[in-house]
């Protein structure tokens, strides 16, 4: 009692020619071959901390606390840079990063000659940008019958009230929109006993990672997500379903649709009642040395703000170009992690 037990790990590893789908320019015939390519380094810190808080023999109470941290990064490629679904494949990027269009949120994220007008434009109840013109408010949209009008400004042209892409130096779409890797994993165990009863529950929690809601966006595609559902919103706050289409983005990646995917999970919870010994021998004449019954149940509770129904998804190269789902957590229609319960009876002969 009172002893604490701790531990840390570290390791890294360096991985040389990686096995990738490399795309090949047109006039080859095929548009991409398997090569030994690129270089992968990884750095992982582990750490646990454990200790008895109570052990009598009618009562003992263990509990135990677990963190891991991960990073890799592609060190070399060797290769032209590509994309491949949500990521990019190039000399110097962490592994995990997605990238695609974002929406303008500020006056600098417009077009340098309509940054001059910035005084038609408002940033909405959804934290973007739009144009509304001279005089108006982005609440104007229906009491004044707005929405579906055009303005210039500055030479360049909007939409009333639309979301407008953000102007970058290289890529409209080129645009970091945030990272497939948590920041941190956690879990707490705890066992606890109470004569023959015992109890046991493991706590397990993901932090910092990002999810492509992607099952989200494909909704606005078909005009079918709540969120365009102007029924019970404030007045000012209706939007036109073209503004939705707008996010929808024909399928492309946006970071209105990128969400934390951070979770809590009642990950397993058992109850374990051993018989006393003497009985089980008396009653079953020696023959069997040891009876338990237990009963186990997983996934039984997640604590998250993820949209989605399980924040643990992912979609593999053909999904999101992440290669596995533990890179590509892109959420397009996958079914969530069940929910389980089981029964066991443990006879020791």
């Amino acid at each position: 009692l009172g002893k604490v037990a701790t531990g840390l790990t570290y390791a890294w590893s360096r991985i040389e020619d990686q096995l990738l789908n490399i795309p090949l320019p047109g006039f080859v015939g095929f548009s991409s071959q398997w090569q030994n390519a690129g270089t992968l380094e990884s750095s992982t810190v582990e750490a646990y901390i454990e200790t008895s808080l109570v052990d009598r023999p009618d009562l003992g109470w263990a509990t135990r606390v677990n963190f891991d941290h991960t990073t890799q990064e592609i060190t070399e490629l060797g290769r032209a840079p590509y994309q491949t679904g949500f990521f990019y494949v190039r000399a110097g990027e962490v592994l995990g990063t997605f990238y695609g269009t974002r929406w303008a949120a500020g006056c600098g994220d417009l077009a340098a000659d309509a940054q001059a007008g910035c005084d038609q434009f408002q940033v909405n109840d959804d934290g973007f940008l739009v144009w509304v013109g001279s005089g108006n408010s982005y609440q104007d949209g229906v009491s004044k019958d707005l929405w579906g009008t055009t303005g210039d400004v500055n030479g360049v042209g909007y939409n009333w009230g639309r979301p407008i892409k953000t102007i970058t130096e290289d890529d409209g779409d080129f645009n970091r929109l945030g990272s497939t890797t948590p920041d941190f994993n956690l879990s707490w165990s705890n066992t606890v006993r109470w004569n023959n009863l015992s109890f046991y529950a493991l706590l397990d929690g993901e932090f910092g990672a990002d999810i492509y809601n992607q099952t989200r966006q494909w909704a606005y595609r078909d005009n079918r997500s709540g969120d365009m559902d102007q029924g019970s919103k404030a007045e000012g706050q209706q939007k036109s379903l073209n503004y939705y289409q707008d996010l929808y983005n024909v399928n492309q990646s946006s970071n209105w649709f990128v969400e934390d995917g951070t979770f809590i999970k009642l990950r397993e919870a058992a109850i374990t009642y051993r018989f006393n010994t003497d009985t089980v021998e008396q009653l079953f004449g020696g023959v069997i040395g040891g009876l338990s019954l237990n009963l186990v149940g997983r996934n039984l509770l997640t604590f998250t703000d993820y949209q989605g129904y399980d924040p643990e998804t992912g979609s593999g190269a053909s999904g999101s170009g992440g290669g596995s789902e533990a890179i590509g957590r892109v959420d397009n229609f996958g079914y969530p992690n069940f929910r389980t319960f089981s029964a066991s009876l443990e006879i020791v002969f």
